[in-house]
């Protein structure tokens, strides 16, 4: 990740409260809990290394969300305003649940947005592709999504290199399948 990365996230998270400010009614995830851990997170860099030979990988919801915590702080500096970001999987969307750190939080809806959608892969870019966004309150659907998705995007093509080959991407309840075709 680049150093423009804090300021990147924090225009991705001013964009979703403007885009949120004027609907209602919240976005709620599953009701299971996730550890984030330094352990989780590095099984899941093993498993991901490990997928470049067997083309493969399937990452439980623990590890997901905490390699992309760890790999957040490892990767954005002191400055980054993200502290957790927690992913659950289902078989029909992933739910993202993003915690600001301590300090850090959104005037009339706390330190949290809760997102809902699916990863796609599209001309070498891992991509979101946003059904629903909501923080406290507020949550927004359908075209108002348009901003929120290439914010979010722009942010991930900017930080994530680009593959020389296809990913499938399937999901479970409870685990996320990436495959290399």
């Amino acid at each position: 990740m680049n150093k423009r990365t804090p300021l990147l996230t924090l225009v991705v998270l001013s964009v979703v409260l403007v885009v949120l400010s004027a609907c209602t009614a919240a976005v709620q995830p599953p009701d299971r809990d996730i550890e984030i851990s330094t352990e989780a997170a590095l099984t899941a860099q093993n498993a991901l290394m490990g997928a470049l030979a067997t083309f493969s990988v399937t990452l439980s919801e623990s590890e997901f969300s905490s390699f992309l915590t760890k790999g957040l702080e490892a990767n954005s500096g002191p400055n980054q305003p993200i502290d957790t970001v927690m992913v659950w999987v289902e078989p029909d969307a992933l739910h993202f649940r993003v915690t600001l750190k301590d300090g850090v939080s959104m005037p009339m809806v706390g330190n949290s947005m809760d997102l809902v959608g699916n990863l796609m892969f599209s001309d070498g870019h891992l991509m979101v592709d946003l059904q629903q966004a909501g923080a406290g309150p507020f949550a927004v659907g359908g075209a108002m999504l348009g901003p929120v998705n290439a914010q979010i995007n722009a942010v991930l093509a900017a930080n994530i290199p680009m593959l020389p080959f296809d990913v499938n991407i399937s999901q479970d309840s409870g685990s996320l399948m990436l495959s290399m075709q």
